[in-house]
Order: C-alpha cells, then sequence, then structure tokens
C-alpha cells in the first residue's frame, strides 16, 4: 500500500474539518448550558429570594432575627444575580460567535444569555433600585 503526499494532505483537512465541526458542536453545548443555567438562577432569585427579601425589606421595625434573615437574603440576592449576570454574558457571547456561524441555535442562545444578563443586572446592581 503506497501513501502519497497528495493522500496525507486530504486527510488531513478531512480531519481539520471534522475537528472544527466537533468544536462548534462542543461550543453550542457549552452556550446552551451557560445561557440555561445563569436564566435558572436568575428566574430562582426572581421568584424565590426577592419576595422574601422585599417583604423584609419594607419593613421598619426589624428584630435581630429579622435583621440577620434580611442580610442573609440581601447576600443571596446579590450572589445569585451576579451569577446570572456572568453566566448571561458567557452565554451570549458563545451564542453570538455561534450565530455568526450560521447557526440558528446560536441566536437562541444569545437571546437567552441576555435575558439572563438582563435579570442578573436588575438583582445584583443598584442599576435599577
Amino acid at each position: 500500500m503506497s501513501v502519497t503526499i497528495d493522500n496525507l494532505e486530504i486527510n488531513n483537512k478531512f480531519l481539520q474539518e471534522q475537528l472544527i465541526i466537533i468544536d462548534m458542536k462542543i461550543i453550542k453545548i457549552i452556550g446552551i448550558i451557560l445561557a440555561v443555567a445563569g436564566l435558572l438562577f436568575g428566574m430562582y432569585c426572581q421568584f424565590q429570594i426577592l419576595p422574601s427579601f422585599n417583604a423584609l425589606d419594607v419593613q421598619y421595625d426589624l428584630s435581630e432575627l429579622d435583621r440577620a434573615l434580611w442580610r442573609s437574603l440581601a447576600d443571596q440576592k446579590f450572589v445569585l444575580g451576579s451569577i446570572a449576570l456572568f453566566l448571561g454574558a458567557l452565554g451570549s457571547v458563545i451564542g453570538l460567535i455561534i450565530g455568526l456561524k450560521k447557526e440558528q441555535i446560536g441566536w437562541i442562545v444569545l437571546g437567552l444569555g441576555l435575558v439572563s444578563f438582563v435579570l442578573g443586572a436588575i438583582q445584583s446592581t443598584h442599576m435599577f433600585s
């Protein structure tokens, strides 16, 4: 069996194309996971932490236990919002890269990442307070 340089170059190009396809699949999966995880963190904070935090926030005469609970909820709100913010930003960047490669799922990932980013910005920063 003889191997020529032309055959090696063709095989090398084929392998490179296959690796690019595999890499894009992995990047798509990572982008989806990041965007959905950020969205879940943001939604959990929005629907579980914020109602309790806001209920305690409007009261003026808090006991020591209620103040400790309020501080704990404020810390949780900040941490979960920050996680949603950064995961949303990473998911958005990855979604944009995937979308520019003419993959339809990239624009969906970009949208999910932006929603996650906005939820995180609302919850963890003082931008909207």
